[in-house]
């Protein structure tokens, strides 16, 4: 089992109406369900769920959305977890950064999964 926490911001001056959301379940893994807290004024597109997330949020003008997402993992696999999310704004909103709209993270796995196997110089 993993745990990731997606936090999505608002760091402009206006709130963020209808933006979208997508995390894919990750490769190998079995199962995804996910819990949604939004802060003052945003909200989520449903509180909770399972499986793949695309999602409408709306986020308020300097507070943000969190999900908590738990992925289920067979026992005994090998292959790292790589885990994807996507933010994109609304038609009409003008976002001046759109480098911080994507984030990944990858996950070792199993016994070559402690980070010893790094070679070092």
């Amino acid at each position: 089992q993993i745990i990731y926490t997606i936090e999505v911001r608002n760091l402009g001056n206006t709130t963020v109406g209808a933006a979208s959301l997508s995390n894919a379940l990750p490769a190998g893994a079995l199962s995804q369900s996910y819990t949604c807290i939004a802060a003052a004024g945003s909200s989520c597109g449903a509180l909770s769920g399972t499986g793949a997330i695309a999602q409408t949020i709306n986020v308020a003008s300097s507070w943000s959305v969190a999900y908590r997402v738990v992925v289920e993992l067979p026992a005994l696999g090998e292959t790292a977890i790589s885990n994807s999310v996507t933010v994109a704004p609304p038609e009409g909103i003008v976002d001046i950064n759109l480098d911080n709209n994507t984030a990944t993270d990858i996950d070792p796995r199993g016994i070559l999964g402690s980070g010893f196997e790094t070679e070092v110089e």
